[in-house]
């Protein structure tokens, strides 16, 4: 049986298959993937961060009551979490979010 994936929407696989599925050279597709990778870049730097604070996964996990195996999870790019999770685990890292317009910085 094949998965079938909702055109536009990321969210119903992992970002592991998102990569795979969304590798080819249509624009439809590049678009995509250029959304995974940010996704991938912001898990990366959450990865970084949480580490860096000498936090284990577990640590994560009591300190924003969210259970390890999603971390895990998580950090594997095995799903992309609620934007409500997210903010836990960004706080626990004292990490926030900033919007700015893009091409902004770009010199």
């Amino acid at each position: 049986m094949t998965k079938k994936i909702k055109k536009n929407v990321i969210g119903t696989i992992s970002v592991k298959e998102a990569l795979k599925t969304f590798s080819n050279k249509s624009n439809e597709n590049k678009e995509l993937l250029e959304r995974t990778n940010k996704i991938i870049s912001f898990i990366d730097l959450i990865v970084q961060r949480r580490k860096a604070l000498g936090l284990t996964q577990r640590d994560l996990a009591s300190l924003t009551n969210i259970k390890q195996p999603m971390i895990a999870r998580i950090e594997k790019r095995e799903c992309m979490p609620r934007l409500d999770t997210l903010i836990r685990i960004l706080d626990c890292l004292n990490l926030d979010i900033h919007l700015i317009e893009k091409g902004f910085n770009k010199k």
